[in-house]
């Protein structure tokens, strides 16, 4: 029985998968089918290097659901969240790899929305040339996006949860399902993030020009009032005693299981802000890096620190004040998620976790302002081609 169950389980996967990339066909032609296919298998060797060589969360996540006899046993948010979702899976007979394997098509239908929110962004040409290198949509495959989304644990649902949220403001009228959805997942694994999510919602709403006056007018009057009836049950949840930055960061700590005997922690409690967000944003580099894997880390955080600097541009506060709500969104979502939790890690195995949380829509930012600069550069050529050579496209 338990193989037929297995077996059945890997059928329903596969079926999943073939189901999405259909529906990508037929309502974005010009996705490129070949990238997402790839990703689909790209992504299996990671789950299982994780399952046999890295112990962590998800040891416990399993191990909570087989002794549990009742699923009401394990209700609760967080790392309780991670243990309900999972106690069904284990209940009807699946190994510890098929759970794996479950939670990594979560997170792969996380990677494909940002795929099609960038495919969307770049006007659906997939084309982000810097240096002269095309870098999307294969940039999507960095590793420690995929090592830790592959494994039974809040991230994969983490990923899944953000890409719904964004992908429900890429079109002009907000698509409140995937918004919900996105919104519910996040708050049963990482409730801290809905509040920051539902924050840079409302800043981003108010920013941007898709909606009247009226409507943001009713938008901040609700949101005020909401926040002075919720802030107190909001400070309750969270144990946190004020709203001070040292309560934030130690609610955080307690949320994420945070270890200060670490080999990989970092002392930022004298940091500036900037220092605490640049470390947490692209360290480790290559001078922290002790292990073969922190050093693929850090190439990964060079490679981002240099795409990062194709947004210090002038233009790009021109550039960004007239997009629609996702673009704003992306910035302010990235800008206030780097504020919160860069004071509240201090270690390098949360730092590469984390900030896939932020870090995902700073490249669709970055993607955005590439494609505009590049399209703008195009039509320069274009203009200058014409005017010196009037009678070709005469």
């Amino acid at each position: 029985m338990n193989i037929l169950i297995r077996i059945t389980f890997y059928i329903v996967i596969f079926t999943g998968f073939l189901i999405l990339l259909n529906f990508v066909k037929a309502k974005y032609p010009k996705a490129s089918l070949p990238f997402l296919f790839f990703l689909f298998f790209y992504r299996i060797p990671f789950s299982i290097i994780y399952f046999n060589f890295i112990p962590g969360d998800w040891i416990s996540y399993i191990a909570r659901g087989e002794r549990a006899t009742d699923i009401t046993q394990l209700f609760g948010l967080g790392t309780s969240g991670v243990a309900t979702l999972t106690y069904p899976f284990v209940k009807i007979g699946l190994e510890t790899i098929d759970i794996f394997y479950l939670y990594s098509f979560a997170g792969y239908i996380g990677v494909l929305l940002f795929y099609l929110i960038a495919h969307r962004l770049t006007n659906h040409s997939d084309k982000v040339k810097i240096w002269g290198i095309n870098i999307f949509p294969w940039i999507l495959l960095y590793p420690s996006l995929h090592m830790y989304t592959t494994m039974a644990g809040k991230d994969a649902i983490v990923l899944l949860g953000i890409a719904l949220v964004g992908y429900s403001l890429i079109f002009y009228r907000l698509r409140k399902k995937y918004l919900l959805i996105g919104l519910a997942l996040l708050l049963l694994v990482r409730p801290h993030i809905v509040f920051v999510l539902i924050t840079s919602l409302i800043v981003s709403l108010l920013w941007s020009g898709e909606w009247g006056g009226m409507k943001k007018l009713i938008l901040f009057l609700i949101t005020i009032v909401v926040a002075t009836v919720s802030l107190p049950l909001v400070l309750s949840f969270f144990r946190v005693g004020d709203v001070s930055l040292e309560a934030v960061q130690l609610a955080i700590q307690r949320n994420e299981g945070y270890v200060s005997t670490a080999g990989t922690y970092v002392d930022m409690t004298s940091y500036p802000f900037w220092l605490k967000a640049f470390t947490y944003l692209y360290r480790p580099l290559f001078f922290d890096s002790p292990n073969l894997l922190l050093l693929e880390y850090s190439a990964e955080n060079l490679l981002f620190l240099f795409l990062t600097f194709s947004l210090v541009r002038v233009s790009f506060v021109y550039w960004i004040n007239k997009q629609p709500r996702i673009l704003k969104f992306c910035l302010v979502y990235f800008v206030i998620g780097t504020l919160v939790l860069s004071n509240g890690l201090s270690v390098f195995g949360l730092f590469i976790r984390q900030k896939t949380m932020v870090f995902l829509f700073l490249l669709i930012l970055i993607f955005a302002f590439i494609h505009y600069r590049n399209q703008k550069k195009s039509y320069r050529i274009k203009a200058a081609v014409n005017q010196n050579h009037p009678s070709v496209h005469s």
